[in-house]
């Protein structure tokens, strides 16, 4: 596997507004979503088909990543408790109704 297709695999997530729409290739999306994350390009080299990063600059990604996921399926899981209690809500005010003549 591409290892450029890998870090656009793992890290998207951190700036979807920098992947163009459509096919792009995949140096140049890497290059948007570094860009846009605002990283310092001393920090990293883009080769052909590789991302090579100095010393903790993939943990602090793999940190954003982790910090974002969460958040992602934080607030998922909300919207799904909420359709939940709707949903009790709902039945137990259709077995009210039921009861009043």
């Amino acid at each position: 596997m591409n290892n450029d297709i890998n870090f656009l695999d793992r890290y998207s997530i951190l700036a979807p507004n920098a992947i163009p729409q459509g096919f792009a290739d995949g140096k140049v999306v890497t290059e948007k979503i570094l860009l846009a994350l605002q990283l310092d390009p001393a920090e990293y080299r883009l080769g052909n088909t590789k991302v090579f990063f100095k010393a903790g600059v993939l943990g602090m990604l793999e940190e954003m990543r982790d910090e974002r996921l969460g958040k992602i399926i934080s607030m998922f899981q909300a919207h799904i408790r909420g359709y939940l209690v709707r949903k009790q809500y709902k039945k137990l005010q259709d077995q009210r109704y039921d009861f009043i003549p």
